[in-house]
């Protein structure tokens, strides 16, 4: 089984995402042994340093910044169609936007929050970012969400989808 995991979202600082992605993916990744992983990095970060032992996991480092931009949406469009046909994944997971439908097999999104609908000034950019938002989750197979608030509020935009509530971890203390 190979496993894509959209990592684009990456950057230096703390965030929920980010610990939820070290703290479950990375702890699952080293006890799947069998599924081979492979972590598509944003162009202005990286973690591959402090995960270089674990066989079944590759980084690779894409053109995409991790910074939230309309033309990003417009250029991952592109970018996921051609990754995705050429490693043909089994599983493909989004932690950003758009979310493209994995034709080789299952898609999957995390939803974190959906303050970037609400954070654009112009009316003309929240109905844009509503639009990708429905157009995005609909090429899902499954969606997961780590709150109960933010599955209430997917809810309002797809009655019928079924929405997972994962909640975050906890870090383990060193």
């Amino acid at each position: 089984m190979r496993v894509g995991i959209n990592a684009t979202f990456l950057t230096a600082r703390p965030s929920g995402a980010k610990n939820r992605f070290i703290n479950i993916y990375i702890p699952f990744i080293k006890i799947a042994k069998h599924i081979k992983f492979v972590i598509f990095e944003p162009k202005n970060f990286s973690i591959k340093k402090n995960y270089k032992n674990i066989k079944n996991l590759t980084f690779v480092k894409t053109t995409i910044s991790n910074e939230v931009r309309f033309a990003k949406i417009f250029y991952q469009y592109f970018y996921w169609q051609r990754i995705l046909k050429k490693y043909k994944f089994d599983v493909f997971e989004n932690f950003s936007f758009p979310t493209i439908k994995n034709s080789f097999g299952k898609t999957i999104s995390t939803i974190h929050d959906l303050r970037f609908v609400q954070n654009f000034s112009s009316y003309f950019d929240r109905m844009l970012f509503k639009l990708t938002l429905c157009m995005s989750l609909n090429k899902n197979d499954f969606i997961f969400v780590v709150s109960n608030t933010i599955k209430n509020e997917l809810s309002n935009f797809f009655p019928n989808k079924k929405i997972v509530t994962i909640f975050n971890s906890i870090p383990k203390r060193k």
